[in-house]
């Protein structure tokens, strides 16, 4: 633990991380129910920009330093400023799931796709952890990934694209996990929709959506990168075994664990 305290003297590592979450500013009711609408008609929504600048900043400079000494990205998750981060995140989303909130950490990452033509983001796919059962009455995903910018995510900086679900064959038949990983056809092209955001934006979609990230660019004005994690309704059944309420104790180790499986079988940094 030590090794990381060094490398990001400024940001904190305790047993305890969820502590100084604040309470949202939340969404009005209007704007709650149209993101609620948006989900269960395409699977998708984006959020107006949620978070202010110096929390961006904070968030972004710890990748930054990760990065710079060499290691994946996604170990920027030891320290407590991200969970502070999804503590607040989860308080935005009690508005859309109409309950309290669990993190699903399987697989949480973080993203740093360089501005370069030999970059890009993830590869057309559906998210892995779905299940037949994970929309409500209403048609409204109760298991959700979010991805978030900490800088822009521009057309030119590999931004999300998505096949909006009322306009994929396959949305359906995926929902219910069977092993569709994507399928576009020349009608379905059409479809396809740029997702550029503005940092601290969310976008948040339901597992079994088509998405991926695009190709960066040279042109690009910096690298883009963004952070992402599952979060599930309370009120649901547990759709993996690593959801949890965002409160109590997540020790370093037991982040460390969640990271590592995340990361292989790339070359782990040192732990301690």
């Amino acid at each position: 633990m030590a090794y990381w305290q060094e490398l990001n003297p400024q940001a904190r590592i305790s047993d305890t991380p969820w502590q100084a979450t604040v309470d949202a500013v939340g969404w009005t009711g209007d704007s709650a129910n149209d993101l609620r609408m948006d989900l269960a008609k395409t699977g998708y929504a984006v959020s107006p920009a949620a978070f202010d600048d110096l929390q961006l900043k904070t968030l972004l400079a710890i990748v930054l330093n990760v990065v710079r000494a060499g290691h994946r990205p996604a170990y920027a998750l030891v320290y407590d400023e991200f969970y502070e981060f999804f503590g607040n995140v989860g308080k935005y989303l009690t508005q859309i799931f109409r309950s309290d909130v669990l993190m699903v950490p399987d697989e949480f990452d973080v993203h740093f796709v360089p501005a370069s033509e030999r970059a890009a983001g993830s590869k057309p796919h559906r998210d892995s952890i779905r299940a037949a059962d994970y929309l409500d009455e209403a048609g409204v995903p109760e298991l959700l990934n979010i991805w978030v910018p900490l800088t822009d995510a521009s057309l030119s900086n590999s931004c999300i694209y998505v096949l909006p679900a009322n306009h994929d064959p396959a949305f359906y038949q995926a929902i219910a996990g069977n092993a569709i990983h994507w399928r576009i056809d020349d009608t379905t092209m059409q479809a396809v929709r740029a997702l550029p955001a503005k940092a601290g934006t969310m976008l948040f979609w339901a597992p079994s959506l088509l998405h991926w990230g695009s190709r960066s660019s040279e042109k690009a004005a910096a690298p883009r990168v963004s952070v992402a994690c599952y979060f599930q309704s309370a009120k649901a059944r547990k759709f993996h075994p690593t959801a949890m309420p965002m409160a109590g104790k997540l020790p370093f180790r037991d982040r460390i664990a969640l990271i590592d499986k995340v990361c292989q079988p790339q070359t782990q940094p040192p732990h301690v």
